[in-house]
């Protein structure tokens, strides 16, 4: 098995529109902005609890909405966040792709997640995933946002996420290692012991922390001297240079986004992109000067794509990003490894 990298050709991108219970929380903005960027570059499967709020949501995207590119799929899923409970796909040796279905605890069982643990096998009938062979993983929990790879067998996780005992209490380090080896083809496993925002609820995920580009190269989140999350982050990033052979480049973090109501802050982060074909989204949080800096990054370290914002100030009312909020299927090319 071979789990690719995000920026390899992609078959489409599944998202999962907010339902009922959290429409008022996320609203559909930043998932309108998603669907025109993404629809401009590949095809699209978008699934929606019923067709009260896929209607809803169509009447605003408009013209696209009657996309050849566009897929639909009704199901209830507990929340939107697809990226933790969607399918994982892998390249087995003869080429054809398969996806890794694990099992979704809803963060360490904090949420409902029942619902959600079965959209995978939902999937199974209809395409591009009828065609593919599917690996029930019931015996171990993974989330996407929690693990970030090269295409090349190298993997960046957290302890606090893997190593928690709310996922896998069963499991030791080793025992964890050896089951991803299997699953998704891990060779290196790039530990981090620190790193962590405020308002995180998923223990910790990588994907607003550290994530590849290439094959060789890592973009992490750093903060100003001045924010309290400096002393951590300067461990976390300690720690990523004691892996050699790997460029770091430091993607600062947007200053302090707060939720309206209790004043607490939320885990805003430059590194929850998405990569597709052709573009890199980028969640957006109103802070100009700053996003381009970092929109001068992206396109030194990713020249062939467009660079798109996504407004995410809903998107992380609701303790998420671009890259929770989403899914990418990689086009197969049936090369073999």
């Amino acid at each position: 098995m071979r789990l690719p990298a995000e920026w390899e050709r992609q078959e489409l991108v599944i998202l999962v529109l907010p339902n009922s219970q959290n429409q008022d929380i996320v609203g559909f903005g930043a998932h309108l902005e998603m669907c025109r960027a993404i629809l401009a570059k590949q095809r699209l499967l978008l699934v929606a609890e019923n067709e009260a709020c896929l209607d809803r949501f169509t009447s605003l995207l408009g013209p696209l909405a009657e996309s050849a590119a566009l897929q639909f799929h009704l199901f209830d899923c507990d929340d939107l966040w697809v990226r933790d409970f969607g399918p994982l796909t892998v390249q087995a040796r003869t080429g054809e792709f398969c996806f890794q279905d694990f099992r979704f605890n809803g963060w360490g069982s904090k949420y409902s997640f029942r619902k959600s643990n079965a959209f995978n096998e939902s999937l199974q009938g209809i395409n591009p995933f009828a065609s593919m062979s599917v690996f029930q993983q019931e015996g171990f929990v993974l989330e996407g946002g929690s693990i970030d790879c090269n295409g090349s067998g190298a993997l960046l996780l957290t302890e606090n996420c893997l190593l928690n005992q709310n996922r896998n209490p069963s499991f030791s380090r080793a025992q964890i290692e050896q089951y991803l080896q299997k699953s998704l083809g891990i060779s290196q496993f790039l530990w981090l012991s620190k790193g962590s925002l405020p308002g995180d609820d998923t223990d910790c995920h990588i994907d607003n922390l550290a994530r590849f580009v290439s094959k060789e190269t890592i973009f992490y989140a750093k903060a100003s001297p001045e924010d309290d999350l400096w002393p951590e982050l300067q461990e976390m990033e300690q720690e990523l240079a004691s892996y050699a052979g790997y460029e770091m480049i430091p993607i600062a973090l947007p200053a302090p986004v707060l939720d309206l109501e209790s004043g607490e802050r939320l885990p805003a982060s430059y590194l929850n992109f998405l990569i597709i074909n052709e573009a890199v989204l980028i969640p957006s949080y109103g802070q100009l000067v700053l996003e381009a800096e970092i929109a001068l990054l992206f396109q030194k370290y990713l020249p062939s794509r467009e660079i798109v914002w996504i407004d995410s100030r809903a998107l992380i009312r609701g303790r998420g990003g671009v890259h929770c909020a989403s899914m990418q299927v990689p086009k197969s090319d049936k090369a073999g490894l």
